[in-house]
Parts: structure tokens; C-alpha cells; sequence
């Protein structure tokens, strides 16, 4: 919690507008994202900035996480000389910091409902489950490329290249369930977590719908299981870290 809160006002230290920035930088990409849409593809979806907020807010925190992780172990190896401590810390740090940054895009997407009248109901709460999946996914997902980051080098450059793809498959810039008809997009929900999750927040915060809770279900098992492998890993070669970076 002290790494994330020094990195937060080093980070501030260096923003002219500061904290703005990170209402700003969301709010841009959800802008482009609408010209594209709306202007560029002739598409019009219900509720569609807050749509695009929403998709914005979960990916950029999954993409900045994701790219910050591979070198994790390289950045922080001054410390690990020095001390033995849980490398999924370091893991624990870059989410604390992005979510931050993702409670800060909720006022945008808050100004968006309440420019589209949309009216809050208790079927918000599921998008508590969907979230909580999200950041078990994350945290998963980073611990993966925090390790392989340590052998192999080339990550770096896979993981941005695996993110574009996912991008484009995920339903950040449009909603899934309605522009990909109901049998594409019930397989895509059941083989992409991330569309998953993102399809089920809209629902949640938008509409009040319950999620995919059969599909979230198999997804977060997964990933659990996948969290359990990667931390026995980590464990069993952490001793080795600080001789190969």
C-alpha cells in the first residue's frame, strides 16, 4: 500500500493537472472510440458514452497491469537483492495504482448516466461478482507474466501484441451481445473471460441485469485454479530471480 501511495505522488508530481488526468485520459479514449462507432462505422447503440466509458474503464486497467507486470521483477531487482519479500506484491502494487485510476473514470461514466437518465436499481450489485471475477483474473494474468518476464525477454513485446487481439475480441468499443447476434456472441462469452466480464458489468450498471453466472462461473474457476499453479511456481523458483535478471 506505501509502493502504490509513492508511485501515486510521483506519478501526480509529474501532471500539470494531476489527478485530472486520469478523469482526462478515459474520457478521451472514450471520445475516439464514439467517433469511430458512431461517425466512422454508422452504428448507434442505447446509452452509448456510457457504453464506451464502462469498456474503457476495464481495459485500461487490465492493459496497464498487464504491460507493467513483465517487468516487474527486472524493475524491483534492487530490492529483492536486499530483501526477501512475496514477489505477487509487486503484482498487488500495479493494481492498487490502476485502481485508482479506475475509481477516478467512474465520475465521467456517473455524469454520462445521469445525462442519459438512467435510473439506479439494487441489480447494480451484480456487477460486484463481475468485478471481483475481473481483478482475480488480472491478478492471475499478471502473476503469469511477472514469472515468464524473468525467463524469457520476448514477452515484452507479446503481450502488447496479445492485447490488440483481445482488444478487438472483447467488446471494449462495442456491446457484444448486440452487435454480434446471440450465437457468436454466446460462444464468445463462453471462450473470452474479459468479454465476459465487461458484457456483464454494462448489464449491471446500465440495465440491473444478472450476469452470465454460468459462464463467470467456469471463467473464475479457471482462474483460480490457474492462480493456485502460478503461486506454487513462483515459490518454487523465486530463489531464482535475482540471479537471471
Amino acid at each position: 500500500m506505501f509502493s502504490a501511495k509513492a508511485q501515486l505522488k510521483s506519478e501526480l508530481a509529474n501532471l500539470s493537472l494531476g489527478w485530472l488526468w486520469w478523469i482526462l485520459e478515459p474520457t478521451f479514449f472514450m471520445l475516439v472510440y464514439w467517433f469511430v462507432y458512431t461517425v466512422i462505422f454508422h452504428r448507434q447503440t442505447e446509452y452509448i458514452a456510457a457504453v464506451l466509458n464502462i469498456g474503457v474503464m476495464y481495459w485500461s486497467f487490465f492493459s496497464k497491469c498487464a504491460t507493467s507486470s513483465v517487468n516487474l521483477i527486472r524493475r524491483n531487482s534492487s530490492i529483492l537483492s536486499k530483501v526477501s519479500i512475496p514477489k505477487f506484491i509487486f503484482v498487488c502494487t500495479i493494481m492498487t495504482v490502476n485502481g485508482f485510476k479506475m475509481v477516478c473514470a467512474i465520475l465521467p461514466l456517473i455524469g454520462f448516466m445521469t445525462f442519459y437518465g438512467i435510473r439506479v436499481s439494487w441489480g447494480i450489485l451484480y456487477v460486484i461478482p463481475a468485478t471481483i471475477s475481473f481483478f482475480v483474473m488480472v491478478f492471475v494474468l499478471c502473476c503469469w507474466f511477472m514469472h515468464i518476464g524473468v525467463y524469457i525477454k520476448d514477452i515484452e513485446r507479446v503481450v502488447p501484441l496479445v492485447l490488440r487481439v483481445l482488444f478487438f475480441l472483447s467488446g471494449v468499443f462495442y456491446p457484444i451481445d448486440v452487435r454480434l447476434g446471440a450465437e457468436l456472441a454466446d460462444i464468445m462469452l463462453k471462450i473470452n473471460p474479459f468479454a465476459t466480464i465487461i458484457t456483464d458489468a454494462r448489464g449491471a450498471i446500465l440495465y440491473g441485469l444478472p450476469s452470465h453466472w454460468i459462464h463467470l462461473g467456469v471463467h473464475f474457476a479457471i482462474f483460480v485454479v490457474m492462480g493456485i499453479i502460478i503461486i506454487a511456481l513462483i515459490k518454487k523458483y523465486e530463489s531464482q530471480y535475482i540471479k537471471l535478471v
